[in-house]
C-alpha cells in the first residue's frame, strides 16, 4: 500500500504542479491578450491620427492653392480694369483730337469754297 499511495501522492503533486502551471499559462494568454488589444488600438488610434494629419495637410494645400488662385484673379482683373482705364482714356484723347481735326477740315472746305468763290468772282469779272 506504501507503493500505491506514494503513487498517488507523486501524481496528485503532478497535477497541482500542472494546475498551477496552467493558471500561470493562463495569466500569461491574458496578458498577451491585453497586450495585442493595446497594441491595436494604439495602432488604429495612430493610423486615425496619420488619416486625420494627411487630412489637414491636404486641406491645408487646397487653401493656400485656393488663396494663390483668388489672389492671381484678383491681380489679372485689376490689370484688366486697368488696360481699360487707359484704353478709355485714349479713346477720349482720340475723339477730341478726331473732333478737332474735323473742325479744321471744315474750315479749310470753308477756305476753299471762298477760294473758289473768289476765283469764280475773278474769271467773270475778267470775262466781262
Amino acid at each position: 500500500m506504501f507503493g500505491g499511495s506514494a503513487k498517488v501522492n507523486e501524481l496528485e503533486q503532478k497535477v497541482k504542479t500542472l494546475e498551477e502551471e496552467n493558471e500561470r499559462l493562463k495569466e500569461e494568454l491574458e496578458e498577451c491578450k491585453q497586450k495585442l488589444y493595446n497594441t491595436s488600438n494604439t495602432s488604429s488610434k495612430e493610423v486615425c491620427s496619420e488619416d486625420q494629419l494627411v487630412k489637414e495637410k491636404l486641406l491645408d494645400v487646397i487653401i493656400k492653392s485656393y488663396d494663390s488662385g483668388i489672389r492671381f484673379l484678383q491681380g489679372t482683373i485689376e490689370e484688366n480694369l486697368q488696360m481699360l482705364d487707359n484704353t478709355d482714356h485714349f479713346n477720349k484723347a482720340n475723339a477730341k483730337e478726331m473732333d478737332d481735326i474735323e473742325s479744321n477740315t471744315d474750315e479749310v472746305v470753308e477756305s476753299m469754297q471762298k477760294i473758289e468763290e473768289l476765283a469764280n468772282g475773278l474769271q467773270d469779272d475778267s470775262a466781262m
